[in-house]
């Protein structure tokens, strides 16, 4: 697994420095490499690796929030919150609304299994958005609206909201009886997933301030706490919802 661990960030560098050679986005290339190394094509990576890809994906992403919300600042919001919330529904809505009104002319598709597909595409890739922001906030670009701030915001929660309704939308079409109440889910997922980040990141400003840590010491302890946070949602699943992404991206705004 180390091995299969080490060979993929070597050719992935790799693969960086070539596609950025030629003007094209690394990503692309990394989602090439995938492919090419994965198990229907040339199949080198270690089976351990594959098997845990799960918890991989979830560091991943636990990463690209945290660095989504180091790089936002709450005081920007101020005088664009209204926007910064319109983001977080308005999108997502109208590529849902569209895809349900259309999806069943061209496709012959349900209004449930289009409100699904709708829900499938207007979910955006944190690994996408959150890299090229931060690009664009440390350039300065959009900074006298926030620009950049308010994509990251609206992205990062709009996701949670598409997930979760994602969920509810399949667990109603297997399930039409009690599945419909999952959709309250949304709401409460994110009311949780707040208070969470507010109770924890208040908590963790009071220590820092008291207590004089190095950065990296912070640095480890935002990620240890943002690993819990996705456990608990985990556990949670099914019991009661909670937004661990929410959470995450909460404690580490600034």
């Amino acid at each position: 697994m180390i091995g299969s661990i080490v060979f993929v960030t070597l050719v992935g560098l790799v693969v960086r420095h070539l596609c950025k050679k030629v003007n094209i986005p690394p990503l692309i290339g990394f989602l090439g490499l995938g492919i090419f190394l994965g198990p229907f094509t040339l199949d080198v990576l270690s089976d351990d690796l594959l098997n845990r890809s799960s918890e991989i994906r979830t560091i991943a992403l636990i990463i690209i929030l945290s660095k989504a919300g180091l790089a936002m600042n709450i005081s920007d919001f101020k005088h664009v919150g209204g926007t910064a919330i319109r983001m977080c529904f308005v999108p997502a809505m109208i590529e849902i609304i569209g895809t349900m009104l259309f999806a069943p002319l061209l496709i012959g598709l349900s209004l449930l299994e289009s409100a699904l597909l709708g829900s499938i595409i207007a979910a955006v890739s944190p690994a996408v958005v959150v890299p090229r922001m931060v690009q664009c906030i440390e350039k300065g670009y959009g900074k006298e609206h926030s620009v950049p701030q308010i994509v990251l915001a609206g992205a990062s929660v709009e996701d949670v909201i598409v997930l979760v309704l994602f969920s509810s939308l399949l667990g109603l079409h297997q399930s039409a009886d009690s599945a419909f109440l999952q959709l309250i889910d949304i709401p409460v997922s994110m009311i949780l997933g707040t208070l969470a980040c507010l109770v924890v990141g208040n908590l963790l400003v009071w220590l820092f301030k008291r207590y004089r840590t190095f950065d990296s010491m912070k640095v480890l302890l935002l990620l240890s706490i943002s690993l819990v946070f996705m456990a608990v949602e985990s556990r949670l699943a099914g019991i009661v919802a909670f937004s661990g992404m929410l959470s995450v991206l909460g404690i580490n705004c600034h």
